[in-house]
């Protein structure tokens, strides 16, 4: 007979919360038991991004001790709005897909993944800086440690179990059905108690009814918080589970994507595939650019076609890195501001730079950590909580051209926003050519579009197009959205 005692303290500043339950358990020879208590946790504190408080389970039963930490929360998709709901608020997925087990075959990891300071900025600084809340961990398990770090740091991950296939002889020479589900069984059991974990993912881009019919039914019950399931490239199971979507939109052939498709997609009301998700259910994109370079600027396997479309075989390094910033940052203001999606992220914020690699991360050196300058300026405005996206995507307007251009403010906050928003034609060396400001407010977790009227620059000559949205109350103010605009005679 042992005396079964639980605690719950909080984890910072180590406070009792309520009261402990103690029970005697007495067991017979070689008998193991099951024992349910139930521990209240008065005027529980919620976990969230913006305040990831946690506790801490005490568990003792006589010389045995063990501490498990947790979160208090409640993490859904709405079917009627087609959101994410964290404790019972909408809130919007910002960030990044990671491919750890990737970089464990880069020449460059040795044991970065494992190294406190490497993966504190990596998991914590950095997201921050990029106003990041949500990663998907993809393609293989991540260490404890990193989980226990996206708890602290309130990040939202939505945790991919490791099976990514489509090829069918697999399922059946390879993978055994029993086996599959005794792995996701200790999948869900190894993670259930960390509050960052969201959403279960039983594969990544993978058709196997399996999956549906009996892998997930298996294990959903484990899961006491009744996390919704993505069930990669397979029917959701409920109404309240979310798909994930891949909508790569650059072409590898002709005819090549060109991004003035992406005005006539915003404000049509039956869009085609690939922008719409393949089923009704809250839907998250985890992946969209094809845009990979090493590196060292060079593009991928999968990317040449397509650099060598958009800037040409003989382009530099640098030029190769500019351009995928800015179209990426142009894809990631545009599916934010599309707002039919739960989430959005990118592949890949960490990758392999390997030989003959189809995708690769933004790096310059991964050991640093030291982004792309580029990637920087670009994807640090596209994903900050006020989006900022203009709906024009012409190569060329000619001089003194007037017309209206469609700007949307998007908020991901829970406040009203307020503030200016400037439109205007900025030439390489410096302010230059017409301008316009008006003023905008946008209410919590809502949208404004703006018909902004501005006449071209009279001058011919290469400029760009800056909407810069100056919200004095925020910190991270203001977020700027730039175009690539050529001013040519006009008549021509």
């Amino acid at each position: 007979t042992v005396q079964l005692t639980h605690q719950v303290r909080t984890m910072a500043g180590d406070r009792q919360v309520g009261l402990p339950v103690s029970d005697k358990i007495t067991l017979g020879p070689g008998e193991s038991k099951t024992v349910l208590q139930t521990v209240t946790v008065p005027d529980a504190v919620l976990w969230c991004p913006e305040n990831p408080f946690l506790y801490v389970l005490h568990s003792e039963c006589g010389s045995d001790r063990c501490r498990t930490r947790f979160g208090m929360r409640e993490f859904r998709a709405d079917p009627a709005t087609g959101r994410a709901m964290l404790n019972g608020k909408p809130v919007y997925l910002r960030g990044a897909s990671i491919t750890l087990h990737r970089f464990f075959g880069d020449p460059q990891c040795d044991g970065l993944p494992w190294d406190e300071a490497w993966l504190r900025r990596f998991l914590v600084d950095i997201p921050r800086r990029l106003h990041w809340n949500a990663f998907r961990l993809c393609i293989g398990p991540a260490p404890q440690r990193w989980l226990d770090l996206a708890d602290e740091a309130g990040l939202l991950l939505q945790y991919e179990f490791p099976i990514w296939s489509d090829r069918p002889p697999m399922w059946f020479t390879l993978w055994k059905q029993d086996e599959i589900i005794a792995q996701l069984q200790e999948f869900v059991r190894d993670n259930w108690n960390h509050p960052s974990v969201v959403i279960w993912d039983a594969s990544n881009e993978t058709r196997w009814p399996f999956l549906g019919e009996k892998a997930i039914p298996a294990v959903r019950g484990l899961d006491l918080s009744d996390r919704p399931w993505d069930n990669g490239y397979n029917k959701p199971l409920r109404p309240e589970d979310f798909c994930e979507h891949h909508p790569y939109l650059m072409r590898t052939q002709p005819p090549f994507f060109e991004m003035t498709e992406l005005e006539r997609i915003f404000g049509d009301p039956k869009p085609r595939a690939p922008f719409l998700p393949p089923f009704p259910n809250p839907a998250i994109i985890n992946e969209y650019d094809w845009l990979w370079l090493h590196r060292d600027g060079r593009p991928t396997h999968l990317s040449r076609p397509v650099f060598e479309h958009l800037v040409g075989p003989a382009a530099t390094a640098d030029q190769r890195r500019q351009a995928a910033a800015y179209l990426l940052g142009g894809l990631t203001e545009f599916w934010r501001a599309w707002r039919k999606y739960a989430g959005v992220m990118y592949l890949a914020y960490l990758d392999a730079d390997l030989p003959d690699c189809f995708t690769c991360d933004n790096f310059r050196d991964v050991r640093r950590l030291e982004l792309d300058p580029w990637f920087l300026q670009f994807m640090e405005q596209a994903f900050k909580p006020l989006g900022v996206y203009v709906n024009f995507w012409q190569p060329q307007v000619p001089a003194s051209d007037e017309r209206h251009f469609t700007v949307v403010l998007t908020n991901d906050t829970y406040q009203a926003i307020q503030g200016t928003l400037e439109l205007a034609w900025q030439a390489p060396d410096g302010p230059k050519g017409p301008k316009t400001r008006v003023l905008f407010e946008v209410l919590p977790l809502g949208q404004v579009v703006r018909k902004v009227p501005l006449a071209a620059p009279s001058e011919v000559g290469s400029y760009q197009l800056v909407a810069s949205a100056e919200a004095p109350s925020m910190p991270w103010s203001p977020t700027i959205c730039r175009r690539d605009v050529r001013v040519v005679p006009a008549g021509k």
